[in-house]
């Protein structure tokens, strides 16, 4: 992690600067992951192992591909308590200008106050805003996958 803005609110998610978590288990991670190519994936999954973090996380390697397809489809990925209890995230990858996603960006929210209108404000956002910054990093096509 390497920026946070903090919210304003009493109750906050973790997410430590300069912390380090998994790729698959995370909607940074997964964000990121979901642009790799097979070859690249597939190496990743030779090199972790899928150790559950809470009841959620994805520990199949079949589940998480499928996953990944959806990440894909919809645009953007979702944390679903899969890293930490009570926590979900949202995120999207940041592309450079050969394409290569080099950084991810998410909103975080404790899970109790997720609800399908915030959600939508919070998806809308994290694609808009990671276009944006992949713009400026030099990337040209119209979405992030």
């Amino acid at each position: 992690y390497v920026d946070k803005k903090e919210s304003k609110s009493t109750l906050r998610t973790t997410g430590n600067l300069g912390s380090r978590n998994t790729l698959y288990s995370t909607s940074l991670g997964k964000a990121i992951l979901a642009t790799y190519s097979k070859s690249e994936i597939n190496r990743y999954m030779e090199q972790v192992n899928l150790l559950p973090r809470t009841k959620n996380t994805i520990v199949n390697r079949e589940d998480l591909l499928e996953d990944l397809n959806r990440i894909r489809q919809r645009g953007y990925s979702i944390s679903d308590e899969e890293n930490e209890e009570g926590i979900y995230c949202i995120a999207a990858p940041i592309c450079n200008s050969t394409g290569k996603s080099i950084s991810a960006l998410c909103i975080s929210s404790l899970k109790m106050k997720v609800d399908n209108e915030r959600t939508e404000v919070h998806k809308e956002f994290v694609i808009k805003a990671a276009l944006e910054i992949s713009r400026k990093l030099g990337y040209a096509k119209e979405s992030l996958y």
